[in-house]
């Protein structure tokens, strides 16, 4: 998938790849055998089908078929990504994918579905309008509230003694990642959900005590569609049916572009015409 560069700075390594893995919780005890070793949503493949692009007097537009799917899986996700890149440097990405299922096994629900970037690392100053300022889950919002929030990559995670799935926002209207001069300002279409993280999913999954936790090479960027709730299935009831990702179609869309520190919310104010 495509990275971003502006200014001569790399600020996205990988672009958006689609995702329906979660680091387990607690809570998912008794779901993690069949997510793990029948459904195998920890082992994604996405496998590309055509590249197509047009080149236009302000932008180049770059269009990418795929199938996603899980290791050996008859359910998967047939998706179009669209990437027009503009003269002013801007990128837009539009991802819309269609639930496909070829045959009767599927799993009653799945933990997301989204799609993971990688940016450099030394983008680590966080900023976002959304739920905040902790962690929010569709079933654990109430006690958040929309606001902009400043934070730090690290200072996103929940720091549970046994690592699992945390730190999510709802909502997330846009966010920027950065340092003190400048950063990577993304901007949604629609609200959408936002982890921020030095670690991968596989690491956190790993990971038996906090400072098992290997960190990753880049910042870690998740952006979903949906994502489930968290219920309290440990020692109670699992989530509830609305709170369940069930396989089907999607479509979410953002752009991404290089600002200065400071500007975040100007920029992000903005609305440009096609």
């Amino acid at each position: 998938m495509l990275s971003f560069e502006a200014n001569g700075k790399e600020y996205l390594s990988e672009g958006p790849r689609m995702n329906v893995y979660r680091a387990t919780i607690d809570n998912d005890m008794y779901k993690k055998e069949d997510w793990m070793n029948k459904y195998f949503i920890q082992k994604p493949v996405e496998e590309t089908e055509s590249v197509h692009w047009q080149e236009e007097a302000d932008k180049v537009t770059v269009q990418i078929k795929t199938f996603f799917s899980c290791y050996n899986q008859s359910w998967g996700f047939e998706c179009d990504y669209t990437y027009e890149i503009y003269s002013c440097g801007q990128m837009k990405v539009e991802l819309q994918g269609k639930a496909v299922q070829r045959g009767k096994l599927e799993p009653p629900f799945l933990p997301r579905i989204g799609i993971t970037m990688k940016a450099n690392k030394a983008l680590q100053e966080t900023m976002w309008y959304g739920m905040g300022p902790g962690e929010s889950y569709i079933d654990s919002k109430a006690a958040s509230v929309m606001g902009i929030y400043e934070s730090t990559v690290d200072q996103m995670m929940t720091d549970y003694v046994f690592p699992q799935e945390n730190g999510h926002r709802e909502q997330v209207k846009w966010f920027r990642i950065g340092n003190e001069t400048d950063g990577l300002l993304c901007k949604m279409e629609n609200k959408l959900g936002l982890n921020l993280a030095n670690y991968t999913d596989e690491s956190l999954e790993k990971a038996q005590h906090p400072f098992e936790i290997e960190k990753a090479e880049h910042v870690i960027i998740h952006l979903d569609y949906l994502h489930s709730g968290l219920g309290s299935n440990s020692c109670g009831e699992e989530q509830l049916e609305e709170n369940k990702v069930k396989l089907q179609d999607f479509a979410m869309a953002f752009t991404v572009s290089a600002v200065k520190c400071g500007t975040e919310i100007e920029e992000a104010r903005k609305q440009y015409i096609d």
